[in-house]
Parts: C-alpha cells; sequence; structure tokens
C-alpha cells in the first residue's frame, strides 16, 4: 500500500504582517491626495507629488491605483459610502409617516453637513479651488442620484399610503433634491459672503417649502425646512 502523500502549504509569514501596511498605505494614499488636491488643485497634482507625500513608491502607487483619477474615485467614494450608510440606516430605523421620513431625510443630511464644519476651512480649499471642478462635479453627481432615488422611494410609499397627492414622484424627487443642493450652497454662499440669513435666504427657503408642499399635496404648515438651515448657517457662522 503506497503511503498517502501530504502536502503541507508554507505560509509567508512576513505577507501578512504587510497586509496590514499594504492596507494602510492605500488610505494614505488617499489622505495625503486629498490633502494635495486642497492645496495645490487637482490639476497641479501630480502622480509623484502623491507617491513623494504618502512616502509610497510609483510601484506601490500603481498597486493600489492606475490613475490620479482612481484617486479622486476613492476620495469621493469613500464620503459617499459613508453618506449612503447613514441616510440608509434612517430610512431603515424610521417609524412614523413618510411626511416625517421625508423631513427626517433633510435633517440628516443638514446634521452631517454641520458635522463637517469643523473641517470647513479645508472643504472650502478644495471646492473653491479653480482646478477641482473634477472633484465637484462627481461628488455632485453621486449625491444627487443617490438623494433623489431615497426621496422618490418615500414619495412613492407616501402615495401608496394617501400621504402624499403626486403624479410625478420621480421627477419632484429629482426637482427637489437639486433644489436641497442649491439651498446648502446658498447657506455657505451667504456664511462666506457676510450677507447674512434673513431676506433673501429665508424667502427662497420659504418659497421652496411652498412649492414642495403643492407638488406633494399636503399643508405647506406641515413642511418645516427654514430651522435646520438656519442651525446650519448659525453653526458656520461660529466657525469666525
Amino acid at each position: 500500500m503506497r503511503p498517502t502523500s501530504c502536502r503541507f502549504r508554507v505560509v509567508n509569514v512576513t505577507n501578512f504582517m504587510e497586509r496590514g501596511y499594504v492596507m494602510n498605505m492605500r488610505e494614505k494614499i488617499i489622505e495625503e491626495a486629498l490633502e494635495l488636491f486642497s492645496s495645490k488643485g487637482y490639476e497641479k497634482t501630480t502622480i509623484s507629488n502623491i507617491v513623494s507625500a504618502s512616502g509610497s513608491s510609483r510601484g506601490g502607487f500603481y498597486h493600489h491605483f492606475q490613475s490620479k483619477e482612481e484617486v479622486l474615485s476613492a476620495i469621493t467614494d469613500n464620503y459617499l459610502n459613508r453618506f449612503s450608510d447613514l441616510i440608509q440606516s434612517v430610512v431603515t430605523k424610521h417609524i412614523g409617516s413618510q411626511l416625517e421620513l421625508f423631513i427626517k431625510l433633510f435633517e440628516t443630511i443638514i446634521d452631517l453637513k454641520i458635522k463637517e464644519t469643523s473641517d470647513w476651512s479645508e472643504l472650502h480649499k478644495l471646492y473653491g479651488f479653480k482646478g477641482n471642478l473634477p472633484i465637484i462635479l462627481q461628488v455632485s453627481k453621486s449625491f444627487e442620484k443617490n438623494v433623489s432615488e431615497l426621496y422618490e422611494s418615500i414619495i412613492l410609499e407616501g402615495v401608496s399610503k394617501n400621504e402624499f397627492k403626486c403624479e410625478y414622484p420621480k421627477q419632484v424627487a429629482g426637482l427637489w433634491t437639486r433644489e436641497f443642493m442649491i439651498l446648502i450652497s446658498q447657506v455657505q454662499k451667504a456664511h462666506t459672503l457676510k450677507t447674512g440669513f434673513e431676506g433673501g435666504l429665508t424667502n427662497q427657503i420659504e418659497f421652496n417649502q411652498k412649492l414642495l408642499s403643492q407638488m406633494l399635496g399636503i399643508d405647506s404648515k406641515d413642511m418645516s425646512l427654514i430651522e435646520k438651515l438656519r442651525e446650519y448657517f448659525e453653526v458656520m457662522e461660529g466657525l469666525k
């Protein structure tokens, strides 16, 4: 009888130890790239700059990313994944009406923006840099798509429960999401230009409240947006 052949796999312990380094290096590349995009601008930042700042090598960089564009995608994906996890959790855990969920989603997003205000100076440099348009467009496009789809599902559920009277849920969700993004931008602009919250900005918010209420077929008194946006503005003002 022939003896059974046994093969033992030789494990390279060093490889296991290096895996933590490899994973950390990817995050280090992303972190330093974000810093460079903020200080130099996306267009003027080179792969060599990122390699040098992160302490990587060109081979190490290309192990994780094929191009600078892929690093940009990773930066935006990191942000949007955290954002998606948060708002999806709000939707999943919600108990109550669809109108309450509609407003809760709005407030959750504003709360997320409020948490970002501690990094506002860096974010303002990043988004305000002339060469960083690709970053702005990529984040905005993904944000709009994710939020619009969530609002559409909320409106559809509200219609099915006779909470909303809306003939075009998809279109209303898309329109509201774009207006929402504009309102956030206007609050930031009011802070940056020191034009204040009251007046033109409050009029715009009240107009959006009434218009949105009409499109959802609800009483405008039930749709309150202005106080949360005022809170966001006041937090930003507190950074002075």
